[in-house]
């Protein structure tokens, strides 16, 4: 059975100068990040009825650490739906405390005003989960996440998202521990074109929808697929359908997860809604 919605990439790195054709011709729900300040003001006035349009300060690229003023952050927040790319990585030669000074600003302020946040963790995954108890909020979204099997039961307990790409599909480390209604699927376009040749553009997450797909009928069935409610159900938000409004179970096994009615619906509202008040209504 054709899924009613659309793919959702929650994480993938597009031109702020793209022609809105080219966006729309993707047929998918794109969350793009950017790496830098100087990005900000580009991507925030673009009006992409399928894309949400995040600020970031990706912690390997020394100008957006240098260029990060939480100040501007803290006033560019009014107006943005969605933060990232944000975080820290072990693996880059930029200050570690720089990182964690530009990391805990922004923090600090999306705990006072939530929206989602795509965070990068790479061989930082602990140092990112303290901080991210030091400033507890809703709506991370733990981006391509690696970390151990203790550091996953740890991001789950805190409530966390985790968006998964091709290269989890190909060397899985977390996709059998995940609860499915809070995975994603993103691209990382185009860091990801090695691992996953088929995410050759933004929305091709055909490789990772996959690998949900075989391990939601294979570790936890369809009947308990269907388990989970959608997360904006008791707040007045309609089904994907009408068939998931009879049953959610409703031909679950033939649709991959990452499109189930229970599996994003409420951030794929913010696409759909757009306004910085949806965001508060999903946290």
């Amino acid at each position: 059975m054709p899924s009613p919605l659309p793919p959702r990439d929650a994480h993938a790195h597009v031109l702020t100068g793209i022609a809105p054709s080219e966006l729309l011709a993707l047929n998918a729900v794109i969350f793009a990040v950017t790496r830098e300040p100087s990005e900000w003001r580009a991507a925030l006035a673009r009006q992409d009825p399928t894309t949400v349009w995040g600020i970031g300060a990706h912690p390997g690229v020394t100008s957006a650490l240098q260029a990060f003023d939480p100040d501007v952050f803290a006033a560019t927040l009014a107006q943005a739906t969605l933060v990232g790319e944000v975080g820290l990585d072990g693996r880059t030669r930029t200050s570690a405390a720089q990182q964690r000074t530009v990391f805990e600003a922004v923090l600090r302020r999306t705990a006072a005003d939530p929206r989602p946040v795509s965070v990068h963790s790479a061989a930082a995954t602990k140092a990112v989960l303290d901080a991210m108890e030091r400033n507890p909020q809703p709506g991370i979204i733990l981006h391509w996440w690696r970390g151990s099997r203790a550091e996953t039961a740890r991001a789950i307990e805190y409530g966390c998202w985790f968006s998964l790409n091709g290269s989890e599909a190909g060397d899985p480390k977390v996709l059998d521990q995940l609860p499915p209604e809070r995975v994603l699927t993103e691209t990382d376009f185009p860091h990801t074109r090695r691992q996953d040749r088929r995410a050759a553009k933004p929305g091709a997450v055909v490789t990772i929808e996959a690998a949900l797909h075989e391990c939601g009928t294979s570790t936890i069935g369809g009947s308990q697929a269907g388990v989970a409610q959608p997360p904006l159900a008791s707040r007045g938000n309609r089904p994907a359908s009408a068939d998931a409004a009879r049953n959610p179970a409703t031909d679950a096994r033939d649709r991959p997860l990452s499109r189930q009615p229970f599996a994003l619906l409420s951030l794929n509202d913010v696409v759909v809604c757009g306004p910085r008040q949806q965001v508060r209504q999903l946290l």
